[in-house]
């Protein structure tokens, strides 16, 4: 794959003010700084995800945040996956899990509800 056309993850979690997205490429190097976001500039987080350096969107892969990112950001086209253990029932994997484990699902899980 070229640096246009790699697969790329954008890693968001919680802070105190809002969010930490980190992104990487798909052999795990940075592919831009960390920025932190507001809790307020989801919008502008999502556009910014949309419009990532002239390269692909980045698959989003979050914590958990009961639907105040995820939702919006499935709705506006990402590709969203939870990393969010305590929500996974048996049969499902989460990030931590280990993708070749039997007793979990396919890894990442798409963050589609219900389900």
């Amino acid at each position: 794959m070229t640096p246009l056309t790699e697969k790329r993850y954008a890693g968001i979690a919680w802070t105190e003010t809002g969010y930490r997205v980190e992104v990487l490429d798909s052999s795990g190097r940075r592919v831009t700084e960390p920025r932190d976001w507001g809790a307020a500039r989801v919008t502008e987080l999502i556009a910014w995800l949309r419009e990532f350096d002239g390269g692909p969107v980045p698959a989003v892969v979050l914590d958990s945040t009961n639907g105040l990112l995820d939702g919006p950001m499935t709705a506006a086209g990402l590709e969203v996956y939870r990393a969010d253990p305590g929500s996974f029932r048996p049969g499902r994997a989460s990030a931590p899990s280990r993708p070749d484990s039997s007793r979990n699902g396919p890894w990442p899980h798409r963050a589609n509800w219900p389900g």
